[in-house]
């Protein structure tokens, strides 16, 4: 049994490292990075500081104080209080990134389990065995708003990034697994060996969401709905533009002014360009993105035509969805690109591709 705690106890210890370490890599992405992250991304940092304080007060409450200590319940109560403010805060992230406004109703729920935690207990002397059971049952919902959140994501992504995002939402469930088998229930009825497996398999799950966080090109490219701007596919042999869309910026707070010679009469500029610096050869590259003033120009060639975005970051997903687009618009009309007569109202129908593929019609039309 001593082996078994003295494990237990190493693997707690590399669980806190864990939380504190990937605290570190948002505070260095945010501070040091010369991309940052957007500021409500930097709140998933707290969610890791918090679990790591949480654990280690766990530790402290499970090793070195005894239930007979007038400190035990408190100690208890400021470890569970740090994990729930942890979940608060990713679920408050998860709530402003979903494409519809949840009024922060689950971040407030949080907090008001987090008033019951210590309210109860201190002031109306009310059980701890209570408190881990109000713990346990509302614990769950507020991972699965969680999940549900990581879920839409995955739907709003494609290729690199919705890996990630699978990798983190695998990562999540591994580790609420983990957290579930690490607690006194399963100990009663399995025994500390059952406790043991649990620690370790929440360190493995929060490993995959550390390694996942840290291999995403930039927390940005959750919020790749809101850099779009603008939208073309012309005819690469001469110019003629065959669909184009603009997209309303979602953030007021930007100051975007766009020059229309630009993207209107200057598409024939930009024609002159794609044709001095692609060749036949050169089908399906993605070509270096141009800027102008704020903005990205990010182009990408298929066989018949050019796709242009316009947006205010380049980002991995919308050069992906980009490539995506121009491959699916030339699948569906190649007939037409092939023997193309100058007659563009042919190519209206295709609208939808925009919307199904960038996934805008609840973001832009709602």
């Amino acid at each position: 049994m001593l082996v078994i705690s003295e494990l237990m106890l190493g693997f707690l210890f590399i669980e806190a490292f864990l939380n504190f370490q990937i605290t570190i890599f948002f505070i260095y992405d945010r501070f040091f990075k010369n991309v940052k992250v957007k500021s409500k991304f930097n709140l998933l940092a707290f969610y890791f500081l918090f679990l790591g304080i949480s654990k280690c007060v766990m530790i402290l409450n499970d090793y070195l104080i005894t239930e007979s200590s007038q400190y035990f319940d408190f100690i208890y109560l400021l470890g569970i209080g740090f994990a729930i403010l942890g979940v608060i805060f990713f679920v408050h992230t998860s709530e402003r990134m979903l494409p519809f406004n949840t009024r922060h109703l689950i971040s407030i729920s949080g907090l008001l389990l987090l008033f019951v935690t210590y309210f109860l207990p201190l002031i109306m002397k009310f059980p701890l065995n209570f408190v881990r059971i109000v713990y346990y049952i509302t614990f769950p919902i507020l991972f699965l708003f969680i999940f549900i959140s990581l879920i839409i994501l995955i739907i709003r992504t494609i290729e690199t990034i919705r890996r990630y995002i699978m990798l983190i939402f695998f990562g999540l469930i591994i580790f609420g697994l983990g957290r579930g088998l690490n607690t006194e229930y399963f100990e009663i009825i399995a025994g500390e060996y059952i406790n043991l497996i649990g620690i370790i398999v929440t360190v493995m799950g929060l490993a995959i969401i550390g390694f996942s966080f840290r291999a995403l090109p930039s927390l940005n490219e959750l919020e790749w709905h809101k850099e779009l701007l603008d939208f073309y596919i012309i005819k690469t042999s001469n110019g003629v533009c065959l669909l184009k869309d603009t997209f309303p910026p979602k953030n007021s707070n930007k100051n975007i002014k766009i020059d229309a010679d630009l993207l209107a009469g200057g598409l024939s500029g930009i024609t002159s360009l794609i044709s001095e610096i692609i060749s036949e050869k050169d089908e399906g590259q993605y070509l270096q993105v141009i800027d102008h003033m704020d903005i990205k120009i990010i182009l990408h060639k298929g066989r018949f035509v050019t796709g242009i975005l316009v947006a205010m970051k380049e980002l991995q997903i919308l050069i992906d969805k980009l490539k995506l687009i121009v491959k699916v618009f030339e699948k569906r009309n190649m007939k037409s690109l092939m023997n193309f007569d100058g007659n563009i109202a042919k190519f209206v129908k295709d609208r939808d591709l925009i919307y199904n593929i960038f996934k805008l019609k609840k973001i832009y039309k709602s």
